[in-house]
């Protein structure tokens, strides 16, 4: 599977790297269960109910070098 935390970062956070023809093709971002609040979150204090869990989807462009 081609999903991958970041360090740092909350374990609900998460990018997926989707396939198409053998290269990747579009990256997902999912939140997962993150507080609303992410600063007291940091500092160790849950306040207020979690955010529901969302995905982001980010095509990959290609560099045609005409830039």
């Amino acid at each position: 599977d081609n999903v991958f935390g970041v360090v740092g970062l909350p374990p609900g956070i998460t990018f997926r790297f989707n396939e198409e023809n053998g290269r990747v093709g579009s990256v997902d971002l999912n939140l997962k269960g993150l507080p609303k609040d992410l600063y007291f979150a940091r500092l160790g204090f849950m306040q207020g109910p979690a955010l529901p869990e969302r995905t982001f989807t980010f095509p990959v462009l290609e560099d045609d070098g005409s830039t």
